[in-house]
């Protein structure tokens, strides 16, 4: 049984729908992410399961219970604020005891709990510690200790690393997760940081004005985008206009060359909406021009246009013509190409995707 199920959830601040009709189901103990752009709407969701925000319409049901209308201290939630929202005048022991202490949590119980999840956050010893004397990281992980000594059901994150500089980011995301693995909570967190996302969840919903485009796992959305929207927000990707002959797996590209394709999102009917062929600038190989490879499905003509070096890997725009550009990144020590070179950008059928725009 999911542990959060969402239905028809909208939200409305007068003409701008921020939650537009959305459909959750999170399962125990999974981590999920609300990613997108700002102003999508993804913390105006993350207020809503919290409690903090009244929907104007669905039902929001924890562990089977409706929750729509409880308040948040009546709902099994924690929020972990944007800032921590720490009380800098009582120590790591003292804040993250905070909440137990207002509930009337007996006096032992709260010291063998707090002590516990110290230790689970990895601030063993560290209770009497003021909280200035803390690093970002460790101030960060205070505030997880603090939501989770409450046994909630489900953890809610609102942007969480968004105070921590770029390396730090980087070692607080994989102690999170090794921190909600352990114990085995359900968590929503909200960034619109795709590489955090795609490290950190076992399931993305991508936001988009209020609605979610896509929700499934990191790796099908990153391969296998609904829309190019997705494929534009989620990584790096190639788009060629043109149309499909989806019955013979052919795309004609703008300039009448044909692209072999396995992938068609789009149906092949007559009034389906715009479509684009999406390739992703890892999946694309060069040769001098000429020497294509003979069994490669696809081979274009192209003359490069930029190049940046970045040590282990050499980023390159290519320009194909009337079809416009491609970028396209090679990996360690290989062929070295400089700006003029007349090149052949090649890949195979199973890396393009057609979808709808």
């Amino acid at each position: 049984m999911a542990m959060l199920t969402v239905r028809g959830l909208r939200k409305y601040f007068g003409d701008v729908k921020a939650v537009n009709n959305v459909d959750l189901d999170v399962e125990d103990g999974e981590m999920l992410c609300l990613l997108g752009p700002s102003g999508c709407g993804k913390t105006t969701l993350l207020m809503t399961l919290s409690g903090f925000i009244t929907p104007d319409e669905g039902s929001i049901a924890m562990d089977g219970v409706d929750v729509t209308h409880l308040p948040p201290e009546k709902r099994p939630t924690s929020l972990v604020f944007q800032n921590y929202a720490l009380f800098p005048h009582l120590t790591v022991f003292e804040n993250v005891a905070f909440g137990l202490r207002a509930k009337k949590i007996p006096r032992p119980e709260i010291q063998a709990r707090v002590e516990e999840m110290l230790g689970i956050v990895d601030l063993e010893g560290k209770g009497g510690r003021s909280i200035n004397q803390l690093s970002g990281g460790q101030q960060q992980r205070v505030a997880l200790a603090r939501a989770l000594v409450m046994k909630p059901k489900v953890l809610l994150l609102d942007e969480p690393l968004s105070n921590l500089d770029a390396k730090l980011r980087i070692e607080t995301r994989q102690q999170i997760r090794k921190i909600q693995q352990s114990v085995g909570i359900t968590s929503i967190f909200v960034t619109h940081d795709q590489e955090e996302a795609l490290t950190m969840a076992d399931r993305i919903a991508v936001m988009k004005n209020g609605r979610i485009e896509q929700f499934a796992k990191p790796r099908d959305i990153y391969h296998h985008p609904s829309n190019s929207f997705v494929a534009d927000f989620i990584g790096k990707t190639n788009f060629l206009r043109g149309w499909s002959d989806a019955e013979n797996n052919i795309y004609k590209l703008l300039s009448g060359k044909e692209i072999l394709v396995d992938d068609f999102t789009c149906e092949d009917t007559n009034d389906r909406p715009e479509e684009v062929l999406i390739i992703r600038p890892e999946y694309l190989s060069t040769c001098p021009q000429g020497k294509c490879p003979p069994d490669v499905d696809n081979c274009l003509e192209a003359i490069v246009k930029e190049v940046t070096f970045l040590g282990e890997l050499t980023m390159y725009v290519v320009d194909i013509g009337i079809d416009g550009l491609l970028h396209l990144t090679t990996y360690g020590y290989i062929q070295q190409y400089e700006v003029g070179d007349r090149v052949n950008v090649y890949w195979n059928k199973s890396v393009g995707q057609v979808i709808t725009c």
